[in-house]
């Protein structure tokens, strides 16, 4: 009676029906988490749990309190925050103690494969951003190569016009030292043909004066010879006068004798007359034969000096001669080596224009594998951002979003005060700060605002990273960072590099198109990745922060990877 009675057949055990809805249910739950381990599966995921909790809505009607649990934990899992944290409770002995059971194992599998996957896009996050930051400096890089080979290709060509000219002149200047060279070689000759014609004249002059010594000497011999001569028809006059006298004392006998005498001292007058002539001509020729002296000794001496000087000149010229050789050979070795670096020079601009060419593909490569990997990390990004989206229970960066929700409603309070009290936050009309460089920017609202914000500010950034947070800072929609941490808060010093770091606030920190539009997309949790100044890369959570209803910005905060276990 017992065995019929339907009471107890219904606390024995679940009916048919229920036994059917908990086949359909593990099944349906098995089916999501196939397309959960599949690629991309973890979007479809959820719409699965969508139709569990709609037929379970169906039955929950039929009043069933269990499918009714389980109908909130579907709604929450599938929340704007996907909710896989909490498990089935059922009473002991409960019919559902097998459906929760089989349930929670697979919440329980679920939540481990989204952590796994959930860390494993991290490694890939901070690597897509790695890879990006790389990107960037290879593309800087390429570009800087860019640059240098295009002022190299410049200088090569520069220096191939330059070398190709001077080789040129260099050639020139050869041809006409050779030219020189054969002009030097005879004018040297020919002073040495005048040197040798002026060594003869020498010698023939010395010859003359040997010939106008002995002139003198014959004139001096004259002239002793004529003085005889005088003398001689000096005394043959005398001796004839007295012959003539005598003869004058003898009268008639004598008077034969007085015309010898007469004959005589006629014959001595004329020898006497002819002598003078002869000794005044001979004075003549002597004077004449001393000038002829005197000028041949005048042309004697210089005919040794101008072969004095011919000789000088000529060593000089024999010298220049050695010189011009000399340079002439250096100089055919320089053109010759000239000629080598032209056409080595040329080889050398045929490579740098390989270079800048190779350097300008590089840089367009490079250009585009930036591109590439910043859609990699955007798409990463994205990725990151609909797994945060998930809540698994357990794990840092729950923690870290649980902290960042509590800081975003304490300072959504203080803005909302400061709206109550008239700041409109949402005054775009920015005016540049002078003498400030980053360039900092001041807004009618930015005043009371980090007057009311700064010391929260202070207090959430107080650890220095000690905790894996780096900073935690709000950003509104226009990238605009009013406030800093505390070591990055401090008066511009004029130093940029000091003041990029020690200065930073009141800035348009982020100017990335996609980092901007993330900022002004977000509705509830956002994930990514950042560089910080000294290319560190960080993770960044951040929620977003509305002023009167009105989307104002985010609040992010800064993770260091090695707090979410990557490294």
């Amino acid at each position: 009676m017992n065995d019929k009675n339907p009471n107890v057949q219904k606390a024995s055990g679940p009916s048919p029906t229920t036994l059917s809805f908990m086949l359909m249910l593990v099944l349906l739950l098995l089916a999501g988490g196939a397309l959960l381990l599949a690629p991309g599966g973890w979007k479809v995921a959820p719409l699965i749990l969508v139709g569990v909790g709609l037929w379970l809505t169906w039955r929950m009607r039929r009043g069933d309190p269990v499918l009714g649990e389980l109908e909130q934990l579907l709604k929450a899992a599938n929340g704007e925050q996907i909710d896989l944290s909490a498990d089935l409770q059922v009473a002991p002995g409960s019919p559902y103690a097998g459906l929760a059971a089989q349930y929670n194992a697979f919440a329980t599998r679920l939540r481990q494969i989204m952590e796994q996957f959930q860390q494993h896009n991290l490694v890939i996050g901070l690597s897509s951003a790695q890879g990006r930051l790389l990107a960037e400096q290879s593309a800087k890089g390429a570009n800087r190569q860019e640059e240098v080979s295009a002022l190299v290709f410049q200088s090569s060509e520069q220096t191939a016009t330059a070398v190709q000219e001077v080789s040129q002149r260099s050639s020139a200047i050869a041809s006409m030292n050779s030219r020189n060279l054969e002009v030097a070689r005879s004018s040297q000759q020919e002073l040495a043909e005048v040197s040798r014609q002026i060594a003869g004249i020498s010698e023939i002059m010395g010859n003359f004066r040997s010939t106008i010594d002995q002139l003198q000497e014959s004139s001096g011999s004259i002239r002793n010879i004529l003085g005889t001569v005088l003398d001689f028809a000096a005394q043959t006059n005398m001796l004839a006068l007295n012959a003539a006298i005598e003869a004058a004392r003898a009268g008639e006998q004598g008077r034969g004798f007085a015309v010898v005498a007469d004959e005589v001292r006629s014959l001595a007058a004329k020898v006497g007359k002819a002598a003078d002539q002869i000794q005044s001509l001979v004075g003549n020729m002597a004077s004449a034969v001393a000038g002829a002296d005197e000028g041949t000794q005048g042309m004697i001496e210089r005919s040794a000096l101008a072969s004095d000087a011919i000789a000088a000149s000529s060593s000089q010229f024999a010298a220049m001669v050695a010189d011009f050789e000399s340079a002439n050979g250096d100089l055919l070795m320089v053109s010759s080596a000239l000629e080598q670096l032209s056409i080595t020079n040329s080889e050398s601009h045929e490579h740098s224009t390989e270079i800048r060419n190779l350097s300008l593909q590089i840089g367009k490569d490079m250009q585009t594998s930036f591109a590439k990997a910043d859609g990699l990390r955007d798409a990463t990004n994205r990725v990151l951002r609909q797994l945060a989206s998930f809540r698994l229970g357990h794990g840092r960066m729950e923690q870290i979003t649980d902290l960042l929700m509590q800081r975003r409603t304490a300072l959504e309070e203080i803005m909302e005060r400061l709206a109550d009290q008239g700041v409109n936050l949402h005054d775009e009309r920015y005016t540049p700060i002078p003498n400030t460089n980053p360039q900092k920017h001041d807004a009618s609202w930015v005043g009371p605002f980090r007057q009311a914000a700064q010391p929260l500010l202070n207090e959430w950034n107080s650890s220095q990273g000690k905790d894996g947070i780096i900073y935690c800072l709000p950003t509104n929609d226009m990238g605009y960072l009013p406030c800093a941490r505390p070591e990055s808060s401090n008066p511009p010093t004029g130093n940029p590099e000091v003041d990029a770091i020690k200065s930073n606030f009141m800035r348009f920190l982020v100017t990335n198109k996609v980092d901007l539009q993330n900022i002004r997309d977000c509705t509830h949790i956002g994930f990514g990745t950042f560089v910080l100044p000294g290319n560190i890369v960080c993770f960044v959570l951040f929620v977003p922060l509305y002023v009167r209803g009105r989307h104002w910005g985010t609040l992010g905060t800064g993770i260091v990877p090695q707090a979410l276990g990557v490294s």
